[in-house]
Order: structure tokens, then C-alpha cells, then sequence
């Protein structure tokens, strides 16, 4: 991220900024991967001495995660300005519908990381299958939303393509796992994200 910001501000090298956008994109994709589930393990780790009397809590297994968010942010925001400030003509469309695939993918993957963090700090086991259904069902809206109005159909495609694994999941694992309650509050929660999801899309299809 500061060498693709010392080359925006001073050097404004084109093959420096075609180096940062490769390990840029690379980083991201490493910090989704390995990052997502070197947290996870941290998260373990804390739980751990959370439940034993044998060892002290430690929050930097916690904290530290934010300060990974707040440089994968920082990473996503530098690809960002290299593809809107350097002539990377003709590929510029292409790798802004890549970013925004990345971007978005991100955002959801740390929003479900985040929820089953805390859900499990929380011990609120029962909630963490309910609540990334929904999670993922009104990203999925939103991304429709984002899709429609920025005439994007990449985005919408993709929020077809989320709503679909989210109803695979609904079908496959939430429902032998969820108490009677917790389904009734999923189904009619999706339904109505799907209705909107549908009247969205149709009125609005004409749309590139």
C-alpha cells in the first residue's frame, strides 16, 4: 500500500503501478485465504483461555484483527486509485469489474468473519447459522441495489449468484441444524428479500 502511494504522489511510474495492482490483488486474495484463517485460529486461541484457569486472557488475539482490517482496507483503497488514475487502457473495464467483485467479496468475508467471531465470544451457537443466512441474504439485496443503481451487471449478477449459495445453504445445513423458531425467522426473513430481490431486478433488467 505505501509503494503504490509514494508512486501515485511522486513517482508516478506506469510499470510501478502495474507491479502494486499484481501484489496488490495477490495480498488481498492471501489476506481472504490465510488471514481469515490465521484470525480464525486466534479466535480459537482466545476461547481457549477464555474457558481454562490455567491461562490469562489475551485481547491482542482480538485486537489484532482490526489492525489486519484497517491494512486490507487501506491495500483495497490503493488498487482502487491505481485503476481510476493510471491509463490502464484497454484493460481499465476489466479490472474495474475484477475490483469490484474482490471488494465486494471482501466486505462479505469480513462481515461473516466478524459475525461468527462474536457469536462465538458471545456463545451464541445457535445464532451463527441463522444470522450469515441472513447476512448474506441482504448483501445480496444490497448488491442489487449497488448493481441497479451504478448500471453494473456484473454486481447483480453476483447477487443472484450469493442469493443462490445462500438458498443451497438454507436447504442443505441451516435447516437440520435450526429449531423450529430460528427457520420460520430464516424462511420469511429470505422470502422477503427475495420478493424485493425480484421486483428489483425485473423492473430494472432493462438496465446495462
Amino acid at each position: 500500500s505505501l509503494l503504490a502511494f509514494i508512486n501515485m504522489q511522486w513517482i508516478r511510474s506506469k510499470l510501478l503501478a502495474m507491479t502494486t495492482l499484481t501484489l496488490g490483488f495477490i495480498c488481498v486474495i492471501v489476506f481472504l485465504s490465510e488471514g481469515l484463517w490465521a484470525l480464525s485460529t486466534l479466535r480459537d486461541n482466545y476461547l481457549t483461555q477464555y474457558l481454562s484457569e490455567h491461562y490469562p486472557r489475551s485481547s491482542f488475539n482480538i485486537a489484532i484483527r482490526y489492525a489486519l482490517f484497517a491494512f486490507a482496507g487501506l491495500m483495497l483503497y490503493a488498487l482502487h486509485r491505481i485503476i481510476k488514475e493510471h491509463d490502464l487502457e484497454p484493460r481499465r473495464q476489466k479490472l474495474r469489474m475484477v475490483f469490484d467483485l474482490l471488494f465486494h467479496f471482501t466486505i462479505l468475508c469480513v462481515i461473516s468473519n466478524e459475525w461468527l467471531t462474536w457469536m462465538a465470544v458471545l456463545q451464541f451457537s445457535e445464532s451463527t447459522r441463522l444470522g450469515l443466512s441472513i447476512i448474506w441474504g441482504v448483501y445480496a439485496l444490497i448488491l442489487i441495489i449497488l448493481g441497479i443503481w451504478k448500471a453494473k451487471g456484473h454486481l447483480r449478477i453476483m447477487a443472484i449468484a450469493l442469493f443462490a449459495i445462500t438458498l443451497i445453504k438454507l436447504a442443505i445445513y441451516d435447516i437440520s441444524h435450526l429449531n423450529t423458531i430460528a427457520k420460520t425467522i430464516v424462511f420469511v426473513t429470505l422470502g422477503v428479500l427475495l420478493l424485493i430481490i425480484s421486483f428489483l431486478y425485473n423492473k430494472y433488467k432493462h438496465l446495462t
